[in-house]
């Protein structure tokens, strides 16, 4: 193993490519990418070591034929380093439980946890690691023209020589055996499942980075700003499953797809645009945002934000979804695909039990959108519940209200009973059904309301008005309080502590959302 010092290579002749293994070469490099990833902090709490980003990308190290790759920054804006320390901050269990004060270098931690429990009592972190470390790696895969793509490492470097002596003791570490190799530049060292390959790629990143990319540029554009964690996916690698998946024999796809057909999976790769997501600290709390194209197959076109704006203002959890039209055909495609004839027979006997005809009754009882959503009213205790009564909670659909109905009469009729017989509370509105735990709940479903309004919601679904899927979850509630009292009666652990470190947090919000071809999605949790 050995690495060579510059910034650039000329084309490397037409030299034999060696016997790559590929297998072997990806867990090697996945093998040094968790260690190296320890020793440089191992998390994103590392945020709030460094108050000023220095350095190049490592997308400015890797070439434009980057297929794939996962970047981890723990030197990324100022703003995001404030608000990792704010955040942090208020959690008691972080630095009780993690054993970490503001002023700890977090490499020095990972680095003493990994030397405690691994075969790298050799290595000092002053020596080896400390001077030729940055804060920026990153984890790929490389279109270099072979069969399968090569996988690729960058570590942002310091000192050019002490990483060559410090990372051969790491790699060491590793046991990455004879079958990997590096190339250390000015900024960043590169690592492959041979030092050729290393060389290849630092070649091809000199004719054209993958931070010049267009399409990187695009979809980590879309994605918005940067973070801690970030992944980008090129349209280029569905090639690279697709080939993968037609190479699979019937027995393993099987087990591979669950059951699902190989083709299938191939055909829906074909709109595969590419797609990036970043892991980010911002407005007090951590948000992970998405976006791709090719990637909407199973959301509906008209949005579910209006009905959860309309549920009741004290909401404390929803979960929402638009209904495309032809969400029961296509489901039903896809089976069909993976169990073959059995699932006609299924049908017949699901539409004789049920008096349904399938898929029209199944699709309009789904309707245009739904929504399960809880109400504020929470028990003192868990075990105070007795019956369904006894926490509000209700399905509301949205659609033809008439059609909806119609096929719940259908229903009623074969099972031989009514809701009303069941306890359960059934209304109906303009373009609303609602099925709910008790009467009250459900004639608040029925109206309208303002969740929309409430402070906790607008800030953990920022774009809920074109929303076609919602998750929120409330967590200033007493439902906490009587969820947190029921996990210490399980555990044993003090409901005190619990809450402590819940209370910290406000809401939790999950998103989707298309503008054009774009699907965007964003995972938010918000701090009070």
């Amino acid at each position: 193993m050995s690495g060579d010092a510059g910034t650039t290579y000329e084309q490397i002749g037409d030299e034999p490519r060696p016997d790559r293994r590929p297998s072997r070469g990806w867990s090697v490099l996945t093998v040094v990418a968790v260690v190296v990833a320890v020793l440089a902090g191992g998390s994103a709490f590392a945020v709030y070591k460094l108050f000023a980003a220095e350095g190049a990308q490592p997308a400015e190290a890797l070439p434009a034929s980057t297929i794939a790759v996962v970047s981890v920054d723990l030197d990324p804006s100022a703003g995001q380093k404030i608000e990792a320390i704010r955040t942090l901050r208020k959690f008691p269990a972080f630095k009780e439980k993690v054993g970490l004060d503001a002023q700890d270098d977090l490499r020095r931690f990972f680095f003493d946890k990994l030397v405690e429990e691994g075969d790298c009592s050799g290595l000092s972190f002053a020596d080896d690691i400390e001077p030729w470390l940055g804060k920026r790696a990153a984890f790929g895969a490389v279109d270099l023209g072979g069969d399968v793509p090569t996988p690729v490492l960058a570590l942002q470097v310091s000192d050019a020589d002490g990483a060559r002596a410090g990372f051969d003791k790491v790699a060491g570490c590793a046991d990455t055996g004879e079958d990997f190799g590096y190339v250390v530049t000015d900024d960043y060292l590169v690592a492959s499942d041979s030092e050729a390959n290393a060389k290849k790629i630092v070649a091809q990143a000199a004719k054209g980075t993958l931070a010049e990319d267009a399409a990187y540029q695009r979809w980590t554009d879309e994605a918005g700003d940067p973070g801690v964690l970030n992944v980008y996916v090129a349209e280029a690698a569905k090639d690279v499953l697709a080939k993968g998946i037609e190479e699979f024999d019937d027995g393993v796809a099987e087990g591979f797809t669950g059951g699902v057909d190989p083709e299938l999976l191939s055909d829906r790769l074909d709109t595969f645009g590419g797609l990036a997501a970043t892991l980010r600290f911002a407005d007090g709390g951590m948000e992970l945002a998405f976006a791709g194209e090719g990637v909407d197959q199973y959301v509906g076109s008209g949005g579910v934000g209006p009905q959860v704006g309309d549920l009741p203002a004290d909401t404390v959890a929803v979960l929402a979804f638009s209904v495309p039209d032809d969400f029961v055909a296509t489901l039903l495609d896809q089976l069909h695909a993976a169990v073959g004839d059995e699932l006609d027979s299924g049908i017949a006997e699901f539409e004789a039990e049920t008096g349904l005809s399938v898929p029209d009754d199944v699709q309009a009882l789904l309707g245009d959108a739904l929504s399960i959503s809880l109400g504020s009213d929470a028990p003192a205790s868990l075990n105070d519940v007795q019956s369904p009564a006894d926490v509000p909670f209700g399905l509301l659909i949205s659609g033809d209200a008439d059609r909806v109905d119609g096929v719940i009469g259908k229903l009623e009729q074969s099972a031989g009973t009514t809701l009303e017989d069941l306890e359960v509370a059934h209304r109906k509105g303009d373009g609303k059904v609602v099925l709910a735990s008790s009467d009250e709940y459900a004639d608040a479903l029925l109206k309208d309301g303002s969740l929309a309004d409430n402070k906790a919601f607008a800030a953990a679904v920022p774009e809920a008005d074109k929303a076609l899927g919602v998750l929120f979850v409330d967590f200033d509630t007493d439902w906490i309080d009587a969820i947190a009292q029921a996990y210490s009666d399980d555990t044993g652990e003090d409901a005190s502590d619990i809450s402590a470190n819940l209370e910290p947090l406000d809401a939790l919000g999950i998103s989707a959302w298309e503008e054009g071809k774009v699907s965007h999605g964003l995972l938010k949790v918000t701090t009070d």
